[in-house]
């Protein structure tokens, strides 16, 4: 069945003393989940070095502590509601990246 991210999951389980503490269901649902993303992130590879990105950038990796008027919350929003994606939108990030 090729579940290689469930069984990852699986083994890091049965290392985790904590673990205990879940229900069947509480597990099972963390092995699919690691499973999706697992299948998602392995589709994503691909796609990602067709592109061939100059540079890997990423909301987190955004430094706030030099005075250029970001909003923190701006990043963040775009990055968890993404429904600019679900509406085909593009993002374009003007300034300065570093100092």
């Amino acid at each position: 069945m090729k579940l290689n991210g469930m069984a990852d999951a699986f083994r890091q389980q049965q290392e985790d003393t904590g673990i205990a503490s879940l229900s069947l269901e509480e597990r099972f649902g963390l092995l699919a989940g690691r499973q999706w993303i697992w299948k998602e992130n392995r589709a994503l590879a691909p796609r990602l070095a067709s592109a061939k990105f100059k540079l890997s950038a990423a909301a987190e990796d955004i430094d706030f502590r030099h005075a250029r008027g970001l909003d923190r919350k701006l990043p963040r929003s775009l990055t968890s509601e993404s429904g600019w994606v679900r509406q085909h939108h593009n993002i374009f990030l003007l300034g300065p990246a570093q100092e």
